[in-house]
């Protein structure tokens, strides 16, 4: 048996999972993955295609159960937990536990630590559900969940615009994420699934399908794309395009194939 701390030591791990029933999502978590939805709003009299009239929203579907979590800290507290400073963040329990929540670890029980997921529902989005009184329309095109090693060097819209700028297929957008956390440095492990709400968007679409700029591109470190002038850091790692006006441009079939 592994010992710490002079005790025996549980392992445990952190989950969430997708639920989607007609048209509601649930949203199970326990730890400090999370879940990020993508929202698209447009003018009813404008099209998808133009992006000067469409906004991708990224919103978080769930809560990271960490003791930085004023919630999660007061639960820990009332239920007798010890929360303290150690190395980089508040932690729990005599191991310095960094999340609230998570299954196994019996070990933590007593220090507040609980394997209860907390559950979330949000009603979903449809472009057939028409104008809004402001005139936009609302749809929920697509759902990420992943670990926190992703969350760590990726924000929630930036995790929104590469699944926008890669291929429309889940295992190759959930790649790519993973691929940009990983060249970026990401300490922890990363792991990462993409559902599709519509099946429009189950389809290997690019950013210039049909000769016109459908999403709002985003930076990355890695793959054929150029990045921004002057850093010479991200030079290293990406392929800078000649010309001006392409420089944004992204080869989604070489970056997610």
């Amino acid at each position: 048996d592994v010992k710490l701390a002079g005790k025996q030591a549980f392992p445990g791990c952190t989950a969430i999972a997708a639920f989607v029933y007609g048209d509601e999502l649930f949203i199970a978590n326990a730890g400090d993955c999370r879940g990020v939805l993508c929202r698209r709003t447009r003018n009813a009299s404008g099209t998808a295609s133009n992006a000067g009239e469409t906004v991708y929203a990224s919103l978080a579907v769930s809560d990271d159960h960490t003791p930085d979590n004023e919630k999660e800290r007061a639960r820990v507290e009332a239920s007798g937990g010890m929360i303290r400073w150690l190395y980089d963040s508040y932690r729990i329990g005599e191991v310095g536990m960094q999340v609230t929540r998570s299954l196994g670890d019996l070990d933590l029980r007593n220090d507040g630590l609980t394997p209860d997921p907390e559950v979330l529902r949000v009603k979903l989005a449809k472009e057939s559900d028409g104008p809004k009184e402001d005139g936009t329309i609302v749809e929920d095109l697509f759902v990420v969940l992943a670990s926190d090693g992703l969350f760590d060097v990726l924000t929630n819209s930036e995790v929104i615009a590469l699944v926008n700028d890669t291929v429309k297929q889940p295992q190759m957008a959930a790649q790519r994420l993973i691929t940009e956390a990983m060249t970026r440095g990401s300490g922890d492990n990363v792991t990462a699934a993409v559902l599709f709400l519509s099946s429009e968007m189950e389809s290997e679409e690019t950013i210039f399908s049909g000769g016109v700029q459908k999403y709002v591109v985003a930076d990355t470190y890695y793959g054929s794309r150029a990045t921004l002038a002057g850093d010479a850091t991200k030079d290293k790692l990406c392929h800078r395009m000649d010309r001006e006006d392409t420089r944004w441009v992204s080869d989604e079939m070489r970056d997610t194939y």
